[in-house]
Order: C-alpha cells, then sequence, then structure tokens
C-alpha cells in the first residue's frame, strides 16, 4: 500500500513539472511572438492607424516618413502623366514640363505634408491658402477620393520582406465599383519599429480605380448612347489636307450627320478622336454644331485642325492617311428645340 502512495505521488509531481515546464514554454512562445508582433510591419500600420484616430501627430510622423511619401507620390504622379503611353511622346515638351513642374515640386510638397497634417491633426483637409495668383490648386483630396468616393479599408492582404524593407499590400473596397484595390506600401526597419516611406504601386493603383470608373460610367451611360445614336446617325468622316502657308499646314475634317430624332436639334456636343492602328492618340478634340437643325435633315458639319509642325502627334496627324487613321465622332449631348436634352454623365453618381 504505501509503494503505491510514493508512486503515485511521484506521478503527481511530475504530471505538475510537466504542466510548469508547459506553461513556461507557453509563456516564451507568447511573449517572442508578442516581440515579433509589436517590431512588424502590421503593428506600425495598427499603430499609424491609432494616431489617425487620436489625432497624434507625433506618433503618426514617427511611423510615416511624410516628407518622402509626399515627394515620391508627385513624382510618380508627374511621370505618369508626362509618359502616358496612348500618346505620341513629345521629347521637348515632356522635358520642359518636367523642367516646370521641378520648380513647382517644392511648393507642391510643402501643400501636401501640410493638408495630411491637418488631416491626422483635425480629421479634415485643409488646403493652404495660396501666396499668388500663379500657386498651383492642389488637394491631397484629388488623390484618395474619387467619383467613386472614399474606400472602406479591408486590411493588410501581404507583407514581403527583404532585409529592413518591406512590401505591405494594402487592400481597399470601392463599393461604387464592386472593386478590391491594392496600395502597396514601401517600409523600412528603423531598429524597432517600421515606417512607411514611399507607395509602391501608386500609378498602378489610381489607373485601376479609373479603369473600373470607365467601364461602370460607360455601362451606365449605355442607355443615353443609344437614345443618342438613336436620334443622331454618324454617316461617315472624310478628311483633306491643306497648306496654309510654306510654314503652316491644316486638315478639314467633314463629319455626315444624319438627323433621325422626330423633333428639331438646337445644339450638339460631341469628342472628335483621331489614332494611328497602333492606339496612340493623335488627336483628342471637343466640337459642336448649333441649330435648329430639322428632323430627317442631313447636314455635314465641317471643323479645321491647325497643325503645329513642332509637335510630333501633330506632323504624324498630317503625315496618315485616312485609311491609316481611326477617326471617330463620339456625341455627348444633344439640345432639341422644345428645350430637352440627352446628356452623358462625366461623373458616378
Amino acid at each position: 500500500m504505501e509503494t503505491n502512495s510514493v508512486s503515485n505521488a511521484t506521478l503527481f509531481k511530475n504530471k505538475k513539472s510537466l504542466l510548469f515546464i508547459g506553461l513556461i514554454v507557453l509563456v516564451v512562445i507568447g511573449s517572442i511572438g508578442y516581440w515579433y508582433w509589436i517590431h512588424s510591419p502590421q503593428y506600425s500600420l495598427k499603430i499609424i492607424q491609432e494616431s489617425i484616430a487620436k489625432h497624434d501627430l507625433q506618433t503618426f510622423e514617427k511611423h510615416v516618413d511624410i516628407e518622402s511619401v509626399t515627394s515620391r507620390a508627385i513624382d510618380q504622379l508627374i511621370d505618369s502623366k508626362i509618359n502616358n503611353k496612348n500618346e505620341v511622346k513629345d521629347e521637348s515638351i515632356s522635358n520642359f514640363a518636367k523642367g516646370f513642374i521641378q520648380m513647382l515640386k517644392p511648393q507642391l510638397v510643402a501643400m501636401a505634408k501640410d493638408q495630411i497634417r491637418s488631416y491626422v491633426e483635425k480629421g479634415t483637409v485643409e488646403t493652404t491658402p495660396k501666396d499668388n495668383a500663379n500657386a498651383p490648386d492642389f488637394s491631397i483630396n484629388n488623390i484618395y477620393k474619387t467619383s467613386s468616393g472614399s474606400p472602406e479599408f479591408k486590411g493588410v492582404e501581404y507583407v514581403n520582406k527583404d532585409g529592413k524593407i518591406a512590401i505591405v499590400g494594402i487592400k481597399f473596397f470601392y463599393s461604387k465599383l464592386n472593386l478590391d484595390a491594392i496600395l502597396e506600401l514601401k517600409m523600412r526597419d528603423l531598429d524597432g519599429y517600421w515606417q512607411v516611406a514611399e507607395f509602391n504601386n501608386l500609378n498602378d493603383f489610381i489607373s485601376k480605380i479609373d479603369e473600373a470608373e470607365k467601364a461602370k460610367l460607360a455601362e451606365l451611360n449605355k442607355p443615353i448612347i443609344n437614345e443618342i445614336n438613336s436620334a443622331i446617325k454618324v454617316e461617315g468622316i472624310s478628311t483633306s489636307k491643306t497648306n496654309l502657308s510654306a510654314y503652316s499646314q491644316a486638315i478639314n475634317y467633314y463629319i455626315k450627320l444624319n438627323f433621325l430624332a422626330q423633333k428639331d436639334v438646337q445644339e450638339i456636343r460631341g469628342l472628335l478622336t483621331v489614332k494611328s492602328k497602333d492606339g496612340k492618340t493623335l488627336l483628342s478634340q471637343p466640337s459642336q454644331a448649333t441649330g435648329p437643325i430639322k428632323s430627317g435633315q442631313i447636314i455635314t458639319v465641317e471643323w479645321q485642325k491647325r497643325i503645329n509642325p513642332f509637335i510630333p502627334s501633330d506632323k504624324q496627324l498630317f503625315a496618315i492617311t485616312e485609311d491609316q487613321a481611326i477617326t471617330e465622332l463620339s456625341l455627348n449631348y444633344i439640345k432639341f428645340a422644345d428645350g430637352s436634352e440627352l446628356k452623358l454623365a462625366d461623373k458616378l453618381p
């Protein structure tokens, strides 16, 4: 009996020892896990989110390099506008534009920084009063808020680390577009916490939203487009080229329109575009005609494009033949003589 009691006591002590060791292991693992968590990019993003909610600018600036973020964002936006792959590039104009914008860049960066700080401290973006009439009109709202509205933050999608640099994918959801879009942040390890240094894919992020907005807008405008096309039919577009002088040239566009509507038309507006076979835009020009124009009438609207021989797209436009060009008139507005209108929406409701 005594031997059995000793065995039970020993077993009990062993169980207690195992339990104690297990608890120590859990505490150690938990401590390591917690240490890893508070030294992770995700934790720094959580701190940033909390600093905005608490209007804690000092903590926000510790975890976000505002100077680097704004400077690189403006560089990326400028580059996307100047180097549009769908337009014929003019190196001289591009270089001039880059130089001019670089002159404005310090002012743009300062304005963006002030607006970010205002948002963190007050929850609203306050634009800096212009010192002069030539100061740029700039607001970070134009980047963050689109016609699709403000996005819903859905969390961290992925983290890719490479030494002291991490690329963090942040998922946003645009309810109007039913679209998920991921904005990548480049973060750097500052030995104890992570700091946002720049956006890694800002242009791609904005392009994805722009394309989704255009597709959604086209979907919403489709019934109006059908009504416009039923009211007025573009029968054809022809051109002729003219040498106005030794150094001046022009292209005349003749747009044949058939007015099929059952009522007279007072005014029409549209966009005349010319593209090369490879998709480069050579011309994008608003055009209009005023009436009254009788129902059933067929008219030819004439419009002239003066050619600047120093602009590559103009030179290519003049050189291209009709069979090499894709020339279209897209009508976007009709005002009838009775005051009624057909008009395409230019932004999402």
